[in-house]
C-alpha cells in the first residue's frame, strides 16, 4: 500500500500540465499608456531564436532529489518543449515564437500607441508596406526558461509523500527576456534594448498557478511595462 501511494504522488507530480491556453490567448492586456495614437501602424515581427542552445530543454536533470540528504534537482524547460510534450503525440507541436509575437502585437494595441498594431511571420516586410506613419519592431528571443528544483526533501523516495500534504513537487522561476529593435518606415533603427521578466514557480498539488501557462503570463507580465515605455519613448511625438 505504501508503494502504491508513492508511486501515486510521484505520477501527478510529472503529470500537472494545467490549462494549456496559449500566451496570446490568456494573457489581459494593462490598459492604455498614451492619450492617442503616435503612429498608423506598428508591424510586430516573429521573435528570432537568440537562446543559448537555441533553447533545448535539461529534463533527465531532476534525479539527484531522490538520493537522500540532496536538497532538490535541476531541470530547465522551454516553454516549446514543455507543452509540445504536454499535448502528447496527438497534439500539435507548440510555436512559442509565433505565440509570444501575437501576445507583444496585443499588448502593444492595448497600450493605445499605434492605431493599428499587426502582427508579422517573417522579420523582412515587402518594400511596398515601408510608406506612411508606420514603425517595425523586430524581435530577438534571449530566454524563455522555466528553471524549475524538483525537490523530495532530502528524503528519497518517501519524501514525495510529503506532496499529499500540499508540500510543493518542486521550487524555481521563470525567465522571460526580448531583445526590442524599433525601426522607422525605411527600416532604420530608432532604438534598441533588451527587456526581461522573471517569476516565481512553484508547482505543487493544491497550488497549482503552476501550470506553465500561469508561470509564463506572471513573466511576461513583468516584462510588459518596460516593452510598452521603450515603445512610447521612441515614437515620434
Amino acid at each position: 500500500m505504501r508503494i502504491r501511494w508513492v508511486l501515486l504522488a510521484f505520477v501527478v507530480a510529472v503529470s500537472s500540465a494545467g490549462c494549456m491556453a496559449p500566451l496570446s490567448r490568456s494573457y489581459v492586456p494593462a490598459g492604455a499608456i498614451s492619450s492617442g495614437p503616435r503612429i498608423d501602424e506598428l508591424i510586430v515581427s516573429r521573435p528570432t531564436e537568440g537562446r543559448p542552445d537555441g533553447g533545448n530543454p535539461r529534463i533527465w536533470t531532476a534525479w539527484p532529489a531522490i538520493i537522500p540528504f540532496v536538497p532538490h534537482g535541476e531541470q530547465r524547460f522551454t516553454p516549446d518543449w514543455y507543452w509540445t510534450s504536454m499535448r502528447g503525440a496527438t497534439g500539435s507541436p507548440y510555436d512559442f515564437g509565433k505565440d509570444l509575437g501575437e501576445t507583444i502585437a496585443k499588448d502593444l494595441q492595448a497600450a493605445g500607441i499605434a492605431t493599428k498594431v499587426t502582427y508579422v511571420d517573417q522579420p523582412q516586410l515587402p518594400p511596398q508596406r515601408r510608406t506612411g506613419k508606420v514603425h517595425f519592431l523586430d524581435l530577438t528571443l534571449k530566454e524563455g526558461w522555466w528553471h524549475r528544483h524538483p525537490t523530495a526533501y532530502g528524503l528519497s523516495l518517501p519524501g514525495v509523500l510529503l506532496y499529499l500534504v500540499g508540500l510543493p513537487f518542486s521550487y524555481g522561476y521563470m525567465t522571460l527576456a526580448v531583445e526590442a529593435e524599433l525601426k522607422d518606415a525605411e527600416g532604420k533603427r530608432i532604438a534598441q534594448r533588451q527587456l526581461e521578466g522573471r517569476a516565481r514557480a512553484v508547482d505543487s498539488l493544491y497550488y497549482r498557478p503552476v501550470a506553465f501557462p500561469s508561470i509564463l503570463r506572471n513573466a511576461y507580465g513583468k516584462l510588459s511595462g518596460g516593452l510598452r515605455q521603450f515603445v512610447l519613448e521612441n515614437l515620434p511625438k
